[in-house]
């Protein structure tokens, strides 16, 4: 039986919400105060998810989104984008250029068998061994090791290489 936590975890992350759209609409030009509250309503969902995984052993489920759509702000002129990711050729666009991202992390856990139950029950299947685990997380979700539960996976260091090269 809960002790309520959960339901005031819950009620945190509602309010955190309606802050966060509030700012939105009156104060949209507030880049500090929009941010703000967006990191607040970011703490809230973390804390609803650790209170309901200490309380109930389930995981949030917004954690079980998959990719988001692509955004469209419905603005005039704002570069559209079709489902592949493209945006049509002509009017002025930049020349088309190859972007490549190149980053390293280095990880530690602090128990890889938590780990590996952590990611079976994630998907649902049998996972050997940690690199099968990193492996799964990696080619399935968006990659941020920080949307774990905390020790699962620490980042230690991110090493970035951005290039862009012209394709003409």
């Amino acid at each position: 039986m809960s002790d309520g936590r959960v339901l005031v975890a819950a009620d945190a992350v509602c309010e955190a919400i309606r802050r966060h759209a509030a700012t939105c609409e009156r104060e949209s030009g507030n880049v500090a105060a929009v941010i703000r509250d967006g990191e607040a309503l970011c703490e809230a969902v973390l804390e609803y998810e650790k209170v309901l995984g200490a309380t109930s052993g389930w995981s949030n489920p917004l954690r079980h989104l998959g990719p988001l759509p692509l955004f469209d702000d419905g603005r005039a002129g704002a570069a559209q984008v079709d489902s592949n990711g493209a945006t049509p050729q002509g009017g002025g666009a930049s020349p088309p250029a190859r972007i490549e991202v190149r980053t390293r992390y280095t990880l530690h856990t602090d128990d890889e068998a938590a780990l590996i139950a952590f990611v079976s029950g994630r998907f649902g299947r049998e996972v050997s061994d940690t690199r099968e685990a990193i492996d799964l997380l990696f080619k399935s979700e968006s990659w941020d090791p920080d949307r774990y539960p905390p020790g699962l996976m620490d980042v230690d260091e991110v090493a970035v290489d951005i290039s862009v090269v012209p394709t003409r």
